[in-house]
């Protein structure tokens, strides 16, 4: 017999003798990712001695108010045994059992000092995660159009195409170049020494953003976490080098023809390890392992997900203004009157009431056409003083109206925010005030010239990404890569393939240890056939291809080599859209092209919205150019690097075979089979054809673990008797006799 011991808060709790304590363990469980997490727990009946009403302070006494114990909370817990710790965890109690009006027993569970998955991310979506910002600092020097941040490490972190704010004037930019660890090139002259910057992972959506997200060299760094990918919502691409095709969607640059890809055609893609650290960002106690996990690991790393929350065109967005006037200051009273710096008005304390007289103070902002609406505000020292919403006329502003004539000393910031492009002819500041210095008054006017304003669409991660609840997401991934879980003692989760599971084994001989005298032998797996598939294949090209082959695009099945077992059908299905793409010929001519696309519209051409997207990207450069229409400041250009979706990692298998079909399916690159490195050819292969082998086995024993082996296996290990290996499927310990119920499976 072991010794079983309970202690809450320190103190060890008396038990009835005859109590047991069992734990069951199972594989299903370490496959299932709702039950990540899963605890052992225990109920307790607890006898009420003296020991235990004072731990409890006699509960059953509703008269005892002061001091009384709080069973609506969990207390601090440990079991031991044999005086080794087993379970740290927490204890709650649940109820008292009374007989002849006296306290008889305490009903408590012990739970472990983990929780599921499900209790912790509950019913949440993608759109409810934390994305966190790419960068962050302050910049160490001035230079023209340059970020420089002596500090930073731009190279790893940040990528073309980025969304940058100066947070210290709310302007923006997009990073063109990345020059080194510490300097960018930025679109617009926004910085000086000392003013903090943020780089944002949801990036502008328009033209010029679009272009720089479908050039970026490489997937295989991981700070291109967002890119754009050649998959239209409704836009039909195809590609005719003939001089007279000019219709939209054409993709053939030819100078003089505005055909090709307009950015509005396009959605983002997010790297699915995005969305696997805003889990952990978000959920601070889920800790994965980087077994998986990995940037090496390329099948996971180079995953993303299609940003396609609608079917058809982005909406939603929000908006940020790109406020463009930079005033050169000049002229006569220099800069002991007023400064310039870029959005901000400085008002030096010269002008205060301690030396003064007399001072005004006035501002005219002057649109060119009176009939678009544009939102101002004025803020002084980051305190907004004066704002007027949707107005269309020249607005003129007075020290009264920001408050008063008293004290203007300070940095005022103008934010002019408009949902469209608007023009401006001007923008004056005058500045009076007299004093010693000038006895008649001092004028001052400082004009910005015409200027368009120009609106940034921010296309917001959590805005945009598919509505699938985050157990979910994670589930098809499980699914799709055979991935199991378990918590380790540090707490991180450990996650990994089955086999790299299995990998980790430590055999145990427990020969000696089973109770020969009860024992059954079942069928290893009750099914005939098991089929493997994605819940999500009704978009364009798959649904035909569906039809055409009287199979599912991407799925495979697992049969039995005896047609005539008994047994049901079993399918795994990842909660995803499995695409397929098309590579285009020239139909001027029929010869291939490099180009692969997506098309996410259903069998009648319309915009599909499905089940999100997965596919990994490829980049295209020097392999055929395409053409990109002319669009607000990027003009109408030939692309030679752009980013194409497809269901290998890589275009070439010589490369790598790893694909996210389940089945061996021709690929839409090269047009062959010999991408064989399937999901169910990597990740379940080996599992499941030991399981189908006419020998393998379900067996049932009971047995007198040791406690060493109680204390130290996981369901990695493998158990031995008389010579033959066995995995474990489940375990039933009772902790007080070490009687249990093991289910195991034959290794073959």
């Amino acid at each position: 017999m072991q010794v079983v011991e309970l202690y809450i808060n320190n103190t060890r709790v008396d038990l009835f003798k005859d109590e047991s304590v069992t734990i069951t363990d199972t594989i299903v469980n370490a496959k299932d990712v709702a039950k990540v997490f899963t605890a052992f727990s225990q109920q307790f009946s607890l006898p009420a001695s003296s020991t235990n009403n004072q731990i409890f302070k006699h509960y059953y006494n509703w008269n005892i108010s002061l001091g009384s114990f709080d069973a609506r909370v969990r207390v601090s817990a440990i079991l031991k045994l044999n005086g080794v710790d087993f379970k740290i965890g927490k204890v709650k109690l649940n109820s008292v059992s009374m007989k002849d009006n006296k306290a008889y027993s305490y009903k408590v569970v012990f739970y472990g000092e983990t929780v599921t998955l499900n209790d912790i991310i509950s019913e949440d979506k993608l759109n409810d995660l934390t994305f966190a910002d790419k960068a962050f600092g302050t910049t160490t020097s001035t230079t023209a159009d340059k970020l420089v941040d002596s500090s930073a490490t731009f190279t790893s972190t940040v990528s073309i195409g980025d969304r940058i704010t100066n947070t210290s004037d709310s302007t923006i930019a997009i990073i063109t170049a990345i020059d080194s660890n510490t300097e960018l090139t930025i679109s617009n002259d926004i910085f000086v020494s000392g003013e903090n910057y943020t780089v944002h992972l949801s990036p502008f959506y328009d033209a010029e953003s679009i272009y720089y997200k479908m050039q970026l060299n490489s997937v295989n760094t991981e700070q291109n976490s967002v890119l754009a990918p050649l998959v239209t919502h409704t836009q039909r691409y195809f590609f005719n080098s003939h001089s007279s095709a000019t219709d939209n969607g054409n993709l053939h640059f030819k100078n003089g023809h505005d055909t090709g890809v307009l950015y509005s055609d396009l959605k983002y893609a997010i790297r699915v390890n995005e969305i696997i650290k805003a889990i952990t960002t978000t959920y601070p106690s889920i800790v994965f392992s980087n077994d998986f996990f990995n940037f090496s690991n390329k099948v996971y790393s180079n995953l993303f997900m299609w940003l396609h929350r609608k079917s058809g065109a982005v909406d939603t967005l929000s908006q940020q203004t790109s406020y463009p006037i930079d005033i050169d200051y000049g002229g006569a009273g220099g800069d002991e009157w007023a400064g310039i710096n870029n959005t901000s008005l400085i008002i030096n304390t010269a002008f205060d009431d301690t030396d003064a007289f007399d001072q005004t103070f006035s501002w005219t902002i002057d649109p060119v056409n009176n009939t678009t609406p544009y939102d101002l505000s004025v803020a002084r020292d980051g305190i907004v003083v004066f704002a007027l919403s949707q107005t269309l006329n020249t607005t003129s502003i007075t020290a009264n109206d920001l408050g008063g004539i008293g004290n203007l000393s300070g940095t005022y910031v103008t934010t002019i925010t408009s949902t469209v492009e608007i023009e401006f002819s001007n923008v004056i500041i005058n500045l009076f005030a007299k004093n010693t210095e000038y006895p008649t008054g001092y004028t001052q006017q400082i004009t910005t010239g015409a200027f368009t304003l120009y609106t940034k669409l921010i296309f917001e991660i959590s805005a945009q990404i598919p509505e699938i609840s985050t157990l979910d997401f994670l589930t098809g991934l499980f699914k799709m890569f055979n991935l199991v879980a378990y918590v380790k003692e540090d707490g991180t989760i450990y996650v990994d393939t089955l086999d790299d599971f299995y990998a980790t084994s430590t055999t145990y001989d427990i020969t000696k240890y089973i109770d020969v005298n009860t024992s059954s032998v079942n069928v290893a797996l009750p099914y005939k056939e098991i089929v493997f598939t994605y819940k999500g294949v009704k978009s364009f090209l798959a649904d035909k291809y569906t039809k055409l082959f009287n199979a599912t695009w991407g799925a495979e099945k697992f049969n039995s080599l005896n047609n005539n077992l008994d047994g049901g059908i079993y399918k795994v299905e990842a909660p995803f859209e499995h695409m397929m793409f098309e590579r285009l010929i020239n139909e001027n001519g029929g010869a291939q092209t490099n180009i692969v696309w997506g098309y996410s519209v259903n069998n009648n051409q319309e915009p599909y919205i499905g089940e999100p997207v997965l596919f990994y990207p490829n980049i295209r450069s020097g392999q055929g150019n395409i053409s990109y229409r002319a669009s607000g400041s990027i003009a109408h250009t030939s692309m030679s690097v752009y980013s194409v979706p497809m269901n290998s990692v890589f275009s070439s298998s010589a490369t790598s075979t790893a694909n996210s079909n389940f089945g061996n399916m021709r690929n839409e690159y090269t047009g062959d089979t010999s991408f064989t490195g399937t999901l169910y050819q990597n990740y379940y292969n080996t599992y499941i054809a030991n399981l189908f082998k006419t020998n393998s086995r379900l067996v049932q024993y009971n047995a007198y673990l040791p406690l060493h082996i109680i204390l130290n296996y996981t369901l990695a290990d493998i158990f031995v008797i008389n010579g033959q290996q066995f995995r474990i499927n489940s375990l039933n310990i009772n902790l007080t006799n070490n009687k249990s119920q093991i289910e195991l499976i034959t290794i073959w």
